[in-house]
């Protein structure tokens, strides 16, 4: 009896000391998850800075819907206008992946679009072409070289809009198509380019289109169309077009009417990509309302309010 005394005496004591390492494992576990999660947050917070809630242009109505898979994400967005030569700038860029390493690369290449605009702000002669280059191949510098450590690229839509005449310079960088929407149908404004970061030097080319007042533009990241495909649930261009092509409506209403479709499109899918939008009209003697404002939730925001 003694012998078994001693047995169940230092079983118990085992069983304790193995609960009081599991309550300090859980313990450090739970802390360390706190950490990761205010350090996540902060680069939320980070990242929604570098994009800008409104995209103002003369002459230009445009809305952006922006939601992020994870806290941070792959797709990022960036407007200028160059107030000496009238042009609106726009860009678009989704990077492989998603997550705090794909929100790193955005940040990379956001730094890189602001230093060309910085260096070359002075330059009254500098045609809209040559500065879609000159930034177009500092982004691919910079994710070339994230990209030999992350095997990480980017795909990018480059806009150069003449507010004053309507002429529009497109570079394409591996990404889907921009869309024209004018009143009586929709095409693609076929460009094609090789993905950001995979070359040192790829070849690029600038493409020329001219648009007529009151025509729109549509920039989307492929997550509009790939989200809910696993479960049935996704967004066809039949759908996408039968929203667009209403002439009749505002951009702002197109706008919110798109973010709905995938709404209720989506409802109980997960969503496994990041998703971003912009629908850009340029309506060049028409008075316009400045935009609305932002509106923030979930993983993402729309400009202007819904």
């Amino acid at each position: 009896l003694v012998g078994l005394g001693g047995v169940l005496v230092y079983r118990h004591y085992d069983t304790n000391k193995r609960v009081i390492r599991y309550e300090q494992e859980t313990a450090l576990i739970r802390e360390a998850q706190a950490r990761q999660e205010k350090d996540m947050e902060a680069a939320r917070a980070v990242q929604q800075t570098l994009l800008s809630p409104t995209l103002r242009f003369p002459e230009c109505e445009t809305c952006v819907h922006w939601m992020t898979a994870d806290q941070t994400g792959g797709d990022w967005y960036a407007g200028h206008f160059d107030r000496k030569n009238k042009i609106a700038y726009l860009f678009l860029g989704d990077v492989t992946g998603h997550g705090f390493a794909s929100a790193l690369v955005t940040g990379l290449a956001h730094g890189a679009v602001t230093s060309v605009f910085k260096m070359y702000e002075n330059e009254s002669g500098s045609a809209p072409d040559e500065m879609l280059l000159r930034i177009a191949r500092a982004v691919n510098h910079v994710v070339f070289e994230s990209a030999s450590r992350s095997v990480r690229a980017m795909s990018m839509i480059c806009i150069a809009l003449n507010s004053q005449t309507g002429e529009l310079h497109l570079l394409n960088c591996g990404h889907p198509q921009v869309y024209r929407i004018t009143e009586d149908h929709i095409e693609a404004l076929v460009s094609s380019g090789p993905l950001l970061g995979f070359h040192d030097d790829p070849e690029m080319v600038v493409k020329r289109h001219t648009l007529s007042h009151g025509d729109r533009l549509f920039l989307y990241t492929d997550g509009v169309i790939e989200n809910g495909r696993s479960a049935g649930k996704g967004i066809s261009f039949a759908k996408l077009r039968k929203v667009l092509r209403q002439p009749e409506k505002t951009v702002d209403l197109i706008h919110n009417e798109l973010i709905q479709m995938l709404k209720s499109t989506w409802q109980g899918a997960p969503v496994e990509d990041d998703t971003t939008f912009i629908v850009m009209q340029w309506q060049a003697s028409r008075p316009r309302a400045a935009p609305t404002g932002q509106h923030a939730g979930g993983t993402g925001f729309s400009v202007p309010v819904q």
